[in-house]
């Protein structure tokens, strides 16, 4: 859960988004393009321990409170980072729960509609 939780936050998306064309986006483009496939990876994996409704109370309790802790420390150690190039801790927070909760729906929804959404990826 811990590495699932360390990739998922896709934080170099945001900064290579802010970032003049060069090196460093290119090197920040290429670990994002990393991270959506690790991050398919993991939510199949994931998918497949969801057994009952229980598992899916436990995932989803837990995933949150953990993508919780991590979006603070994470936002709080890049804060002046965000704030050089531009982005607002509001920003910054916003785009983390939307990543925490498209992962957390992948993992927890029925298959269908997880498989469209990773389809579209």
């Amino acid at each position: 859960m811990a590495l699932f939780v360390a990739e998922e936050h896709r934080h170099a998306e945001l900064l290579s988004s802010r970032l003049p064309d060069g090196g460093l986006k290119s090197l920040l483009t290429e670990i994002v393009a990393d991270e959506k496939s690790h991050l398919q990876f993991h939510c199949c994996f994931l998918r497949t321990q969801m057994q009952s409704q229980f598992d899916r109370i436990v995932f989803v309790s837990t995933w949150r409170l953990l993508m919780f802790a991590a979006a603070v420390v994470v936002l709080f150690d890049h804060r002046h980072a965000l704030r050089d190039i531009g982005v607002t801790p509001g920003v910054a927070w916003h785009r983390w729960m939307v990543y925490s909760r498209t992962a957390e729906n992948i993992v927890s929804q029925p298959r269908r509609r997880a498989a469209a959404w990773l389809a579209t990826r």
